[in-house]
């Protein structure tokens, strides 16, 4: 008795099934135990993690390696590639922020908190005239237009400009606060020359006439007697 025709190519289907099947069940694991293939796959994954920055000082510039990237506070974490990145944060008036932190991949944002002290106002001057010095305390710090910042504390501030009256002003200064100050100075009042003055005048007078008078009646004392009346004292006229 004849068997069917198709058989035997029925088992060598089911044979090749099995191998197939054997073959892609294992393909894995040689990929895994293969150093190169690995590596190639952790290069193609790309790594990131995300930094959250907590301040108390609003409008702080945040820097990551070099980069502005925003100002606090942020409304959500910064996505960076895991690893090692410098932050710095920075606001006039306040000591800067430095830090390098290790951020690991994830998507758990990692967390610095950024400590900032008060230390010194930011200070807007303006003056009429431009130009004027300002000292503080009394150390020269610039002139006219000024913005810069003077160290917190009771501070006395000084701007004068030639022919003007000095202003003068003593101020409680905060740190972190913002200062902005128009002043306009008074012109010096103008001083006249004494040779101008009537009193100088008055007194060249007096001084003059006496020396006169002083001649006349020396000279007069050594005329000889010719009468015997008394001496005659002859003064000239002056105009004043």
């Amino acid at each position: 008795m004849n068997a069917h025709p198709t058989a035997p190519l029925r088992v060598l289907l089911c044979a090749a099934l099995i191998l197939l099947e054997s073959g892609l069940g294992i393909l894995p694991a040689l990929l895994q135990q293969d150093p190169s293939v690995a590596n190639a796959q952790r290069r193609r994954r790309p790594r990131y993690g995300y930094i959250e920055i907590s301040s108390a000082v609003a409008d702080a510039e945040i820097f990551i390696n070099g980069e502005l990237v925003g100002l606090t506070p942020m409304d959500k974490p910064i996505k960076v590639e895991a690893g090692q990145h410098t932050i710095k944060i920075v606001r006039p008036g306040y000591t800067p922020f430095l830090e390098t932190v290790e951020v690991p991949p994830g998507r758990r944002p990692f967390l610095v908190e950024a400590l900032m002290l008060p230390i010194s106002g930011i200070f807007t001057i303006r003056t009429a005239p431009q130009g004027a010095r300002i000292s503080v305390d009394g150390r020269f710090i610039g002139q006219s237009p000024f913005n810069g910042e003077i160290d917190e504390g009771q501070r006395v501030l000084e701007i004068a400009a030639p022919g003007y009256k000095v202003h003068s002003v003593t101020m409680p200064v905060v740190g972190g606060e913002s200062y902005e100050l128009d002043v306009t100075l008074e012109l010096q009042p103008e001083v006249e020359p004494f040779y101008t003055t009537w009193w100088f005048w008055t007194g060249v007078g007096v001084v003059a006439l006496g020396t006169i008078v002083t001649v006349v009646v020396l000279s007069a004392e050594d005329e000889p007697a010719q009468n015997t009346g008394p001496p005659r004292i002859v003064l000239p006229l002056w105009e004043f």
